[in-house]
């Protein structure tokens, strides 16, 4: 399956070309996501005609460019170098057996014979864990380190080994105040995740998980944040632990910005309208917008259609 490799802003990320029309920009909603502020919401398409893919500008600001020529319509080769703004694209037509995002298995050894092979797990207590697994779904790493089997810092040093991803420890680390804001509480909890380090000049956040083969997550994390994503690994308690310190459970911080925006929406309403006075219908339409959109920040919407 053909792919696109995106490098932009000092960060390497790649795209799968799965459908009939792909469109590229800066649209979160496009098959390819760029994040340079130059390049059109809708920048260019990559479409399939026959057993062909082809470029097509659509009417960009700032147009396309393969290999140093700006084009409109252009079939694709293997090996083409797509200039869009900043950002440089490269197509192929199949992705080569290793991954592009750091992260991705070098290895195709099992994370429990690795455990076996480091000695820290027994071939007896292996087999038993994966008796549990099949039981109870749970991952492996998982039953080994609450159960005893193998100390938590181990089964990371050697997961990290596994995933050719570097871990972290992070009660050795003092987090910053405006790193930890990237992304709020609740994003943290549902992705297992926290902010470590940002890097503003470069637009680069590192982040640690317990999953950094989650690239759902990850992709999430670049959205919401506007960052390049770095994963380091972390063990599930001490990311939960680090939430936990980090984070006001009484008032999460999405929390805050969510009844700020209320209040803002509160503000908005035009005098008089909720002491009962006659409605014009101007007046009434306002006040149904501003209920619709009080009732979308409770409900944390992605998007409001009116």
């Amino acid at each position: 399956m053909p792919f696109i490799h995106v490098s932009e802003m000092g960060h390497e990320r790649a795209y799968e070309i799965k459908d009939a029309i792909n469109d590229v920009g800066r649209s979160e909603a496009n098959a390819v996501f760029l994040k340079d502020i130059d390049v059109s919401r809708k920048h260019c398409q990559i479409v399939r005609e026959g057993a062909a893919w082809v470029l097509r500008d659509l009417n960009s600001r700032n147009g396309v460019y393969v290999n140093g020529v700006k084009v409109a319509n252009h079939p694709l080769r293997d090996g083409d170098v797509i200039h869009i703004a900043k950002a440089v694209l490269t197509f192929r037509e199949a992705r080569p057996d290793s991954g592009t995002r750091r992260g991705a298995k070098t290895t195709v050894k099992k994370i429990g014979e690795l455990c076996v092979e480091r000695g820290i797990l027994s071939q007896n207590d292996l087999l038993a864990a994966l008796e549990i697994q099949k039981q109870t779904r749970q991952k492996l790493g998982e039953i080994v380190t609450t159960r005893g089997l193998v100390p938590p810092d181990k089964f990371i040093e050697t997961l990290s080994e596994q995933l050719n991803t570097p871990w972290i420890d992070l009660e050795k680390y003092d987090l910053a105040k405006d790193t930890l804001a990237l992304f709020p509480r609740s994003k943290a909890l549902l992705w297992c995740a926290i902010p470590v380090f940002y890097f503003r000049e470069t637009k680069k956040l590192v982040v640690a998980m317990t999953d950094p083969g989650n690239f759902q997550f990850i992709q999430e994390m670049e959205f919401y944040t506007y960052c390049n994503i770095e994963v380091m690994l972390a063990a599930r308690e001490d990311i939960l632990k680090a939430i936990q310190k980090h984070y006001p459970a009484t008032e999460p911080e999405d929390e805050l910005s969510r009844n700020a925006l209320l209040e803002t929406v509160r503000v908005g309403i035009p005098k008089g309208e909720e002491k009962g006075e006659e409605e014009s219908e101007d007046r009434a339409i306002s006040k149904l917008v501003h209920l619709i959109l009080e009732e979308a920040i409770r409900a944390e919407a992605s998007d409001v259609h009116i």
